[in-house]
């Protein structure tokens, strides 16, 4: 399972609960499973936790953090944009050849980059390329090559 579907301790829930439903099932008894916690609940708790004072001050600090960011970024298009933003995306598929692929995980290595963040970085630097802007607001910390 890819790391953005879960995280290791979900996996090792999921597992201990496949395994409880599964020993039940194998005795031929009904499996039960522990209650766990509603979101409602963690949702109710952080309402509170954000309220008055608290709330204004994590506002705040959210409003400081972007400020200056970009409103957009702008690339070429093969048509102008729309008026009225709809959300109706589309997709692109491509493959990336395998001499290409290799090169890069091997920059990877070379950085010690895990190969997200080696694949991350030329993705920023392509929308950088294309758009001629020099802000990477939306990576902390690095700074494109000149």
């Amino acid at each position: 399972m890819h790391h953005i579907i879960s995280d290791r301790a979900s996996v090792g829930i999921i597992e201990r609960d496949l395994s409880r439903l599964y020993e039940a099932r194998r005795r031929g008894e009904e499996p039960s499973l522990a209650q766990v916690p509603q979101f409602t609940d963690y949702s109710a708790w952080q309402r509170q936790q954000l309220s008055g004072n608290s709330l204004d001050r994590e506002l705040e600090e959210a409003t400081a953090a972007l400020s200056g960011a970009p409103p957009l970024l702008t690339l070429p298009w093969d048509h102008p944009r729309q008026a009225v933003q709809t959300m109706h995306g589309a997709t692109c598929a491509f493959t990336v050849p395998p001499d290409m692929a290799e090169a890069v995980a091997r920059l990877g290595r070379t950085c010690s980059a895990t190969p997200f963040m080696t694949w991350l970085a030329l993705f920023g630097l392509l929308l950088s390329r294309l758009s001629g802007s020099r802000t990477w607001s939306w990576m902390p910390g690095f700074q494109p090559p000149p």
